[in-house]
């Protein structure tokens, strides 16, 4: 088994969501990628593009998802899991890719499943005044209308070595 770190992304922390000590702090956005026998698992996928909100307040700088995987000889076509730890903007805004209208998406790993959680997911749907522009629906709706989305709601065995478990964060699920 391999696992490879990806930088998919550098944010800004400062602005109306943090104190005015981190106006100038930038995080680095992580990504996954586990070469497992004949699966091909990605563990979240970076700030995605499209989202003016987004851009305006977290200032991401973004390495494209199809070229940090090309550096490691996958392409999208070849994921076969996707695991998302949760479902904020920059763990899953490259689960889909926005068409040239901004309003209709698709997958942007076809022949993957996509793993959350399902109070995660639950969550994400409603969430509260202050964590809605974190959750961004175009980023996991078109999964569920293709049935690529997998709730989970306890462990889950994707393959021999490689288990996911539920575990709260800083989101509830």
């Amino acid at each position: 088994m391999l696992v490879r770190p990806l930088q998919l992304a550098e944010v800004s922390i400062g602005g109306a969501h943090n104190p005015p000590t981190f106006a100038d702090a930038r995080i680095p956005v992580y990504g996954f990628l586990i070469l497992a026998g004949e699966e091909v698992i990605l563990v979240d996928t970076g700030v995605g593009e499209g989202n003016d909100y987004v851009d305006q307040n977290f200032k991401p700088t973004r390495q494209d998802l199809a070229t940090a995987l090309a550096g490691c000889d996958v392409t999208p076509a070849d994921v076969t899991t996707l695991v998302n730890s949760h479902l904020h903007f920059d763990h899953c805004g490259g689960n889909c890719i926005l068409q040239d209208d901004g309003r209709e998406a698709r997958p942007a790993f076809p022949n993957a499943s996509y793993y959350v959680n399902a109070g995660e997911l639950e969550y994400a749907r409603r969430p509260d005044l202050r964590s809605r522009p974190s959750y961004l629906a175009h980023t996991w709706e078109p999964l569920e209308r293709t049935g690529q989305l997998v709730p989970c709601t306890d462990v889950q065995t994707v393959c021999q070595g490689v288990e996911l478990m539920p575990a709260a964060g800083h989101t509830l699920h």
